[in-house]
């Protein structure tokens, strides 16, 4: 037998809840604006960071080394905006049609 009433019980259940609640948001706010869950955004957000560091290190050896990744920087910026700027309007057209 319990000591808490039943209802009392779901009052502390929320209670314990709602301070852990903007937690909860501050992670999963943004992804879900964009239309992507924390996980998906996480591997596309990660997946920039690599594409990016790549493409930073080639800039690096091609400025010792102009003769060196001629294109790999510009490339790899093209690629990424491409890949963002797609997957942008595809989310926005998604979103228009659930109105």
């Amino acid at each position: 037998m319990s000591v808490v009433k039943e209802e009392d019980q779901e009052n502390v259940a929320e209670a314990i809840r709602c301070p852990l609640q903007w937690v909860y948001d501050l992670f999963t706010a943004h992804p879900l604006e964009a239309g992507l869950t924390y996980r998906e955004h996480f591997h596309r957000a990660v997946y920039a960071a690599l594409r990016m560091g790549w493409g930073a290190v080639a800039l690096a050896i091609h400025a010792l080394f102009p003769f060196c990744f001629r294109t790999t920087g510009t490339r790899t910026i093209r690629a990424l905006y491409e890949e963002f700027e797609g997957a942008a309007t595809a989310t926005a057209t998604l979103t228009d049609k659930k109105d």
